[in-house]
Order: structure tokens, then C-alpha cells, then sequence
């Protein structure tokens, strides 16, 4: 039996509506959920906290309600989540970059969309858990060659920084 993507949204949107928190954040995050109900849980502030995450981690999550999160949200597990997210807005990672939570500048490491700015910023961070994930963030996306040979020219006087401050 096939499963058709009709099928296969209609079986999201029932689960959504589930009496348990879990299953209706697992429906959240699944990339078939329609954007006008991702964001009707934006707006709801009777949300629990996994189905913010879960909307928060959807791609199709439209990028002013990630913003929203952000906003109205001093949860840093939600903050995370949006930070990784591809459809988080620069000026938005920007703020995320800056957040007092380390574990949240870590995830704006993760977002395909960092720049060389963020990363030069976070390398610089009093929080050593941070540092060394900008570390791990250079050592990871140096692994993909073509995004090393566009951005090398502004990523290594970062290392060569990192390198030199690594003994303070």
C-alpha cells in the first residue's frame, strides 16, 4: 500500500489535534504541516513548550513567526530551535548570536545561513563552550570544500584569532 501525500496530510492534520503535547509536537515538526497552522500556534499562548520547539525547528515555519519565537519566548530550548532553522531570517541569528544562553549561540553555529561575521563574533565569546563550537563549525564546514575555498580568504585570520587567544 502506498501512502499518498493527501493521505499522508490528512493522517499530520488529525495528529495535530492529539490530547497528548508529544504527538501533536511531532506533527508540528513534520514538513507536510501547513504554514497557517504552524502559525496559529505561534499565536497561541496556551502552546506547550515541545510544540513551540517543534514549530520553531520547521523549515516551512514562515520567518517572521520565528521571529515571534524569539520574542516572546524566554524558553532557550525554543530559541535553539530557531536558531538552526534554514528559514531564520540573518537579522535574526544576528540577535541569536548575542543571546545570553550559550547553548543558543552554539545552534546559530548549526544554521546553514551562519556568516563569517557571526562566526567572528562568536569567537570572541567569554563562554568556552562557544568558542570551541566556533571551532567545531570551521572544522566542520572546512570539511565542505567549496564553502572553505568561497569563505577561506575570511575564515582564517579567524582561526589564526582563535589560535592566538586560545592560552588566555
Amino acid at each position: 500500500m502506498k501512502i499518498t501525500r493527501e493521505m499522508a496530510l490528512e493522517i499530520v492534520l488529525r495528529l495535530a489535534n492529539d490530547p497528548d503535547g508529544r504527538v501533536r509536537a511531532d506533527a508540528y515538526a513534520n514538513i507536510l504541516m501547513p504554514q497557517e497552522k504552524l502559525s496559529k500556534v505561534v499565536k497561541n499562548p496556551k502552546a506547550e513548550r515541545e510544540e513551540k520547539i517543534a514549530v520553531a525547528s520547521n523549515p516551512n515555519t514562515l520567518p517572521e513567526d520565528l521571529d515571534s519565537l524569539t520574542n516572546d519566548s524566554v524558553t532557550w530550548g525554543v530559541k535553539e530551535a530557531v536558531a538552526k532553522n534554514p528559514s531564520t531570517r540573518l537579522e535574526t541569528l544576528e540577535k541569536l548570536a548575542k543571546d545570553k544562553h550559550y547553548s543558543v549561540k552554539q545552534a546559530v553555529l548549526c544554521n546553514p545561513n551562519v556568516t563569517p561575521e557571526i562566526v567572528e563574533e562568536l569567537s570572541h565569546d567569554p563562554n568556552l563552550w562557544t568558542r570551541k563550537a566556533v571551532l567545531d563549525a570551521i572544522n566542520k564546514n572546512a570539511k565542505e570544500a567549496e564553502w572553505f575555498l568561497l569563505k577561506k580568504d575570511r575564515l582564517l585570520p579567524i582561526l589564526f584569532s582563535i589560535c592566538e587567544n586560545k592560552g588566555n
